[in-house]
């Protein structure tokens, strides 16, 4: 998809791509931002932890990318701190102040045995894993409802072929593209022929339709 978003950006002026998670990397993410287009992705990879993370915390970056500010989910503010290794932070928060927080024996951010602080570690990879399980449970179901009209569209496509084995009756890249592109028109004169003739569909000339 990286390597794809220059001459899809170029041919279609894209603003916004829908994607599973297997788009959902760092080199994706990379790639979207480069070229202002906004992602949203249906899920994220991996098993989703029971504890508080750090998609339970509200952050806010600067122009660079950079992370200036978080706030616990109990809108308690923490100061952020840069690691002198690249990527990693850290944000610390007044112990006293969460000691009156009963969800603080969940709390990721840990408390210092030398300091009245709790800190919470985390990278610049954390923070838009953390992004894109927001915008999951924001958007998850419309964004997996979107990519189901697109994938039924790719079926509706490939089915007459095997679909998924795609077992095309011709060979070479001249053919294959021909046949999609006709496959693909076909589909879109039974999907007019349907809207404009919801009541006949079966029977009704398209040009009839369209008269």
């Amino acid at each position: 998809m990286a390597s794809d978003l220059d001459t899809l950006n170029n041919r279609t002026d894209v603003k916004e791509l829908f994607t599973d998670a297997g788009f959902a990397g760092a080199e994706a993410a990379g790639a979207c931002k480069n070229h202002r287009v906004g992602q949203k992705v249906s899920a994220i990879k991996g098993r989703k932890s029971r504890k508080p993370g750090l998609e339970q915390f509200r952050t806010a970056e600067d122009e660079k990318g950079e992370p200036v500010s978080i706030t616990c989910p109990h809108s308690i503010d923490g100061e952020i701190r840069k690691m002198s290794k690249s990527g990693r932070y850290t944000a610390g928060f007044d112990s006293k102040v969460c000691e009156g927080c009963p969800f603080s024996d969940q709390c990721p951010a840990r408390p210092l045995k030398k300091k009245n602080l709790r800190v919470l570690r985390f990278t610049s990879d954390n923070i838009r894993v953390a992004a894109q399980r927001q915008q999951v449970s924001r958007s998850g179901k419309e964004v997996l409802n979107k990519r189901a009209s697109i994938e039924s569209t790719v079926r509706s496509v490939i089915h007459p072929f095997g679909g998924h084995l795609c077992k095309l009756p011709v060979r070479g890249k001249a053919r294959i593209t021909s046949l999609m592109v006709l496959s693909a028109a076909m589909v879109n004169i039974r999907r007019i022929t349907g809207y404009l003739c919801p009541d006949n569909l079966s029977t009704a000339p398209v040009t009839g339709c369209m008269t």
